[in-house]
């Protein structure tokens, strides 16, 4: 049985032969990460019958972005990059040529059978990494949690503090729903782990260790420029409306005599 994913490589030009895509780059980048490993040279391994050396590859399309659209498979391995030839190439020197042109990207691709990926795969390291992310601490603590009830129901909401001064309070829901759009959002930033569901009433010991857990994720994602100024952080945190009032107050002093 034919996968999805193996149909729609067949449906490629040679099934299997390298093809070459041109992709041009969106608000949020390119649309893709690549994996593989770190230095050049390596071993040489058979890849649809012909041996090469090892290959960086696609490890994550980004359904509906720029890379999507031009037909970039996971699991594609890349054999050139605008014009150069990155078979045996390390990691860095791959990102380097990926990003030689900040608005197009032309690549030289070859995909491979699903189940030949985790054979191919060298060691990972991610493209987009914190390198191209603004790293600065931010002064946000989760220091203690509240037990409420509404409507006959209870529950415990986290209470946030920015810059020693207590700032909003939320259920373990809405970090969770944070986290879900800020990573469709930041699709290049690897996360910090976040503390998963459990469908049981959480003991104490337990209640304290999620806490904990969820204080660290939000330190680490808030200590990332990008991500604390965007507005899904900045509406979590309630900053969105401060920032609205004092437009408010600006736009009234603005208004010109006649």
């Amino acid at each position: 049985m034919v996968s999805l994913q193996d149909e729609k490589v067949m449906a490629n030009e040679g099934v299997y032969a390298p093809r070459s895509v041109i992709i041009t780059k969106g608000k949020q980048g390119f649309g893709f990460n690549v994996r593989g490993q770190v230095d050049e040279g390596g071993q040489l391994k058979s890849i649809n019958g012909k041996l090469y050396p090892p290959l960086q590859h696609i490890s994550n399309v980004v359904e509906g972005g720029p890379a999507d659209d031009a037909g970039v498979l996971i699991g594609d391995r890349i054999l050139e990059v605008n014009g150069h030839s990155v078979e045996g190439e390390s990691h860095s020197r791959v990102i380097e040529l990926i990003k030689q042109n900040p608005e197009k990207l032309r690549m030289i691709l070859m995909s491979v059978p699903m189940k030949e990926n985790d054979r191919l795969d060298g060691e990972a390291v991610s493209y987009c990494s914190e390198e191209d992310f603004d790293i600065k601490k931010v002064d946000i603590t989760v220091p203690s949690v509240s037990h409420k009830e509404e409507n006959g129901s209870k529950f415990v909401v986290y209470n946030v503090y920015l810059n020693g001064q207590f700032q909003c309070s939320h259920r373990y829901n809405a970090f969770h729903a944070l986290q879900s759009d800020l990573k469709t959002k930041f699709y290049q930033f690897e996360f910090p782990r976040f503390p998963g569901k459990w469908p049981f009433q959480l003991s104490n010991s337990q209640l304290e260790k999620r806490h904990k857990e969820l204080e660290q994720w939000l330190i680490q994602v808030c200590s990332v420029t990008q991500i604390f100024d965007h507005f899904y952080m900045q509406d979590f945190l309630g900053l969105t409306k401060v920032k609205k009032e004092k437009s408010t107050d600006c736009d009234s002093a603005l208004i010109p005599l006649l």
